[in-house]
């Protein structure tokens, strides 16, 4: 779990929250876009789901939690998925193109 900050006064973001971006964490939100309801589906709503956001997605350090991101990502292709990174070129394994 990543260490929590005192919080600075006037502070935005994760300063504010208390986050040391400096661990990288896998966090207990992780699975959250696939966890289910009782009654079936999702409960996260269909939408924009930001990944990573306080760093590069494809940094080293998250390799081992890679899979199950994409794994995620294709279960739920009713949410468009956004992360940034500083990589010119990935490959990514959800990309089924022959061509």
């Amino acid at each position: 779990m990543r260490k929590k900050q005192p919080p600075t006064k006037g502070a935005k973001g994760d300063v504010k929250r208390g986050v040391d971006t400096s661990m990288i964490v896998r966090t207990k939100d992780f699975d959250k876009p696939v966890v289910q309801l009782k009654k079936g589906g999702c409960k996260m709503k269909p939408g924009l789901v930001y990944l990573g956001f306080s760093t590069d997605f494809l940094i080293e350090e998250a390799d081992q939690w890679r899979g199950a991101c994409w794994s995620m990502i294709k279960e739920r292709s009713d949410c468009s998925f956004l992360f940034l990174t500083q990589k010119v070129w990935y490959k990514s394994p959800l990309n089924t193109d022959k061509g």
